[in-house]
């Protein structure tokens, strides 16, 4: 069961503007306005949302920059 809980905990969520609920600044890329996005784990989500603020633990960074 713990392990479950703790693979629960990993699964990767993708989180615009580096933390949830967050309001954010675009930037602009080749004259496209772009969102910084995190994609980072569950549990990492669910402790940036009670904390309000954004923890330096993600999978991957990068610029959303839709189509």
């Amino acid at each position: 069961m713990l392990f479950g809980v703790l693979l629960g905990l990993s699964l990767p969520i993708k989180v615009p503007c580096l933390r949830p609920g967050g309001a954010c600044d675009p930037a602009f890329v080749d004259g496209r306005s772009c969102n910084p996005t995190d994609l980072e784990p569950f549990g990492v989500y669910l402790a940036e949302w009670l904390s309000g603020r954004d923890l330096p633990i993600a999978y991957r960074t990068w610029f959303d920059c839709g189509v």
